[in-house]
C-alpha cells in the first residue's frame, strides 16, 4: 500500500503572520526582553562582552520589526472591519427587502395590536418542503444544521467527519480524518452567513488553529461568500475556501442517491429556526423593544442563558 505523502508544515514566518496584531506585539516584547536578559548575563564575562553588545543591538531591531508587523496586522483588521460595515444591508425575512430601520415592524397579531414586549415570542413564516438542491435552500438552513450538512457532505466524499460539541469550539466545527487514522487530516470551520462576507480575520484565525494543532490543511465553508483579501490569504496557506455556490455545485455533482441523503439531512424537521449555540435547543423569535428589529432568543432566558442571534444572520 502506498504511503500518503504528508504536506509540508508551515514555516515560522507563516505561523507568525497567522497571529493577530496584538499577538505579534506580545511576541516581539517577549523576544526583546529575553534577548536583553541574555545580553545582561553575557556582559558579566570579558570573553562574551562583544556577543552581549551584538545581542543588545539585535534586540532593538527585533522589537522594531515586530512593532511594524503588529501595525500592519492592525491596519488589516481596520480595513476588514470597514468593509464589513460598508457591506449591503441584510434582508428583512418578513418582506424580502433590505432592512429599513425607519420602517415600523409589522403587527403580528392584529387583534391585540402591535407587539413590543421583548419577551413576546412569535412564530417564523412557514417554509415549503424542498425537493431539490438550490442556493436559496442552502441559505435557508440555520447555522447548526449547516454544520451537520457540511459533516455529512464530507462523509459522502469518503472521509470520517465529526462535529464539535456545543459551546466554545476553538474555531473548529468539523474534524476530518481518513479511515484508520488517529489524528485529523483537516479542520473545518462553518459559517451560515448570507448577508455578511467572511473576511480575512476569520480565515487567518483558522490557519492559526491548523498550525497550532499541526494538521495538514484547513477548510472554511460558508453559505455566503468570502472577501477578496480572504481568498488571497488562503492561497498558498493550506486553506480551502468553499462558498455557497461552490458547495451547491459540489453536491449536485454527487450521485443522485447521495444528493437525496444530503437533502434529507438538511431539511429534516425544523431546519430554519436557529439553534442556541450554548444550550443546543431551538431558539424563539422575539420582537425587539420599542419597535427595533426582531431577534432570536434562547428559550432558557432568563434562567441562565442569554444567547441571542440577529434575524438576518444565523451564524455564530
Amino acid at each position: 500500500m502506498t504511503r500518503r505523502r504528508r504536506r509540508p508544515q508551515p514555516s515560522n514566518l507563516e505561523a507568525l503572520l497567522a497571529l493577530p496584531w496584538w499577538g505579534r506585539a506580545l511576541a516581539g516584547l517577549v523576544l526583546f526582553l529575553g534577548m536583553r536578559m541574555a545580553a545582561a548575563a553575557l556582559q558579566r564575562s570579558p570573553f562574551t562582552v562583544f556577543a552581549a553588545s551584538l545581542i543588545r543591538d539585535l534586540s532593538a531591531f527585533a522589537l522594531a520589526l515586530f512593532a511594524l508587523l503588529a501595525l500592519v496586522g492592525l491596519l488589516q483588521e481596520v480595513v476588514a472591519k470597514r468593509r464589513t460595515v460598508n457591506a449591503p444591508k441584510p434582508v428583512d425575512p418578513w418582506h424580502n427587502v433590505p432592512w429599513d430601520d425607519t420602517r415600523p415592524l409589522p403587527s403580528l397579531d392584529s387583534a391585540r395590536g402591535p407587539v413590543a414586549a421583548r419577551s413576546q415570542a412569535v412564530a417564523p413564516p412557514p417554509k415549503a418542503a424542498a425537493t431539490a438542491w438550490s442556493l436559496d435552500l442552502l441559505r435557508e438552513i440555520e447555522w447548526h444544521r449547516f454544520e451537520e450538512l457540511c459533516a455529512a457532505y464530507w462523509r459522502e466524499a469518503g472521509m470520517i467527519s465529526t462535529t464539535t460539541p456545543f459551546g466554545a469550539d476553538g474555531g473548529v466545527d468539523v474534524e476530518l480524518r481518513q479511515t484508520g487514522a488517529d489524528t485529523p487530516d483537516a479542520l473545518v470551520q462553518c459559517k451560515a452567513w448570507n448577508a455578511t462576507q467572511v473576511g480575512v480575520k476569520l480565515v487567518r484565525e483558522l490557519l492559526g488553529v491548523v498550525t497550532a494543532r499541526k494538521v495538514e490543511r484547513g477548510i472554511f465553508m460558508t453559505t455566503g461568500s468570502f472577501t477578496t483579501d480572504a481568498a488571497e490569504f488562503a492561497r498558498g496557506n493550506r486553506l480551502e475556501l468553499i462558498d455557497g455556490p461552490d458547495l451547491v455545485r459540489r453536491i449536485k455533482a454527487l450521485p443522485a442517491d447521495a444528493q437525496a441523503r444530503l437533502l434529507a439531512v438538511a431539511t429534516d424537521g425544523d431546519y430554519t429556526t436557529p439553534t442556541c449555540p450554548a444550550c443546543g435547543i431551538k431558539m424563539v423569535l422575539r420582537e425587539g423593544k420599542d419597535g427595533t428589529r426582531p431577534f432570536w432568543g434562547c428559550r432558557n432566558f432568563p434562567k441562565g442563558c442569554r444567547q441571542t442571534l440577529q434575524v438576518a444572520r444565523s451564524g455564530h
